[in-house]
């Protein structure tokens, strides 16, 4: 199924004005008078070419009126671009596909719930985060000896990183954070 910037033929950061004009131009273009019209234009060239619109408008793959009106629904409302954008990011990260170039979303450790252990004398603590694709409740876990054992120093000195996997499915984010001064 396409999606709304695929109907018009337009980018994510596209102008408002970009968008309107592209809608008007791929309405035009799916009006079935204008489809009829090249119809018979092809039919007068090639007697032996037949076709309905719809084989036409199928071959050419051309989207349908409904479907041109709904995609400038979406895009053309700021509010409403920003609602699809967020919808899609979460169905595609629930798929496994994320928005950073190595395949792996970033999260701080503020993203984290923070629980003191009862029993421990040195007052250690645990994190835990819900996974956010398969949804399981504290699916990330981690603890000061893993972030001191597995981290590894920010190349901008900001700070240290540790990649760490979703306890029930196969999601691997990596987790920013820093030590906090005694």
């Amino acid at each position: 199924m396409a999606t709304p910037f695929e109907i018009l033929g337009v980018s994510v950061d596209s102008s408002l004005e970009e968008i309107k004009q592209q809608y008007r131009e791929k309405l035009l273009g799916a009006h079935p008078d204008k489809w009829h019209r090249q119809q018979q234009r092809n039919n007068a060239t090639n007697a032996d070419q037949i076709g309905s619109t719809k084989k036409l408008r199928q071959e050419e793959q051309v989207p349908s009126v409904e479907s041109i009106k709904s995609a400038y629904h979406v895009l053309s409302d700021p509010l409403r671009k920003e609602e699809y954008l967020k919808s899609l990011a979460t169905k595609l990260q629930k798929q496994g596909m994320h928005s950073s170039g190595d395949g792996l979303d970033e999260f701080s450790l503020d993203d984290f719930s923070m629980v003191e252990r009862a029993e421990s004398p040195d007052e250690l603590v645990d994190w835990f985060m819900d996974c956010p694709r398969c949804t399981n409740k504290n699916g990330f876990h981690v603890t000061e000896d893993i972030l001191e054992q597995n981290g590894e120093e920010l190349p901008n000195g900001m700070g240290y990183q540790v990649i760490i996997q979703c306890s029930m499915c196969s999601l691997w984010i990596k987790l920013n954070y820093d030590f906090a001064d005694n």
